[in-house]
């Protein structure tokens, strides 16, 4: 089923977006977002794709718990999208996985993983259409983060909630901006150039979180992105 066709909250888009955003779970993942992710997977040459590997669908799609957040146009096409899903530690996530084996081992050697008990979730599938202008894209990016982080909030059970991720230094300075504490523990410089770290909600996002409505996009990022411009 597509955007269009499923039963989704629309949730309103923050201040200058030109989109909506939807929240998919308990396993609904409408088949354009899957064929956005493999558009976007394709651009960058990271998989290749033929009958035995139609999409890339993995575990993190099988689970229910997996929170999809994608914003569309007013035609009900995905622009950008990610997912988070709660994981007990840093070494069970997908993000940790997909790490080379000696970045794995810098991880864990740097002693620099957070302890306590928090709300994890990892963060994957940061996704945009590659064919779209990025003063289209990159403020939507901005918008789903918040309904993301939002979205932690509310399946946080009352604990902190932290965000561990692999991505590139474009997202790093998206959290920052966004009034998230980010920690990089590692940096690999070999193809994707990945950062691998994890976020916590400062004390004023953690405040602005609780008193946004949660069918609201959050308006954090828009203003950083306003205020900051375009991350380099």
């Amino acid at each position: 089923m597509t955007m269009t066709e499923m039963e989704a909250e629309r949730i309103t888009p923050a201040t200058d977006s030109m989109v909506t955003a939807s929240v998919f779970e308990n396993g609904e993942i409408p088949d354009d977002l899957l064929d956005l992710r493999k558009k976007f997977v394709v651009s960058r040459g990271w998989l290749e794709y033929g009958p035995d590997r139609p999409d890339d669908r993995d575990e993190y799609d099988d689970n229910p718990a997996t929170i999809h957040v994608v914003s569309c146009s007013t035609e009900g096409q995905p622009i950008a999208a990610l997912r988070i899903t709660p994981v007990e530690s840093v070494a069970e996530s997908l993000s940790y996985g997909m790490l080379r084996p000696a970045i794995q081992a810098e991880v864990i050697e740097s002693q620099l993983l957070p302890s306590g008990n928090y709300a994890m979730f990892d963060m994957t599938r940061l996704v945009v259409d590659p064919d779209m202008e990025r003063r289209v894209t990159i403020p939507e990016i901005a918008n789903i983060i918040g309904v993301a982080e939002k979205q932690s909030v509310l399946h946080s059970d009352g604990k902190t909630v932290m965000w561990v991720f692999a991505v590139d230094g474009v997202f790093a300075k998206f959290l920052e901006r966004t009034e998230m504490i980010v920690h990089i523990i590692a940096k690999d410089d070999s193809g994707a150039k990945t950062m691998f770290g994890y976020a916590f909600p400062s004390e004023v996002k953690k405040r602005h979180l609780a008193n946004t409505d949660e069918k609201r996009a959050d308006t954090f990022g828009m203003a950083a992105v306003r205020a900051s411009g375009v991350p380099d």
